[in-house]
């Protein structure tokens, strides 16, 4: 019975949730939302990626637009293609 107790006590001092057969329990406030939220978060990464390499594209052309010689546009556009 003792054991019982600790464990209990245990249970209550980390936040352990019981959960009884047959029975869900509320999502915890640390799931954040569950599915919906994780393809939310997911989305918006992807959107910021895409955005990200957008960026570097236009950044490159505009090193190729400025490059002096042939050569060094050359160069660049090598560069470009091993990124």
């Amino acid at each position: 019975m003792q054991t019982q107790q600790f464990g209990a006590v245990i249970g209550v001092a980390l936040g352990a949730r019981r959960q009884e057969p047959g029975r869900r329990l509320a999502p915890s406030p640390d799931d954040r939302g569950g599915p919906v939220m994780t393809r939310l978060r997911t989305a918006l990464t992807s959107a910021r990626a895409a955005r990200a390499r957008r960026r570097d594209d236009r950044e490159i052309a505009r090193a190729l637009a400025a490059a002096p010689t042939l050569e060094s546009a050359h160069e660049i556009a090598a560069l470009a293609t091993r990124r």
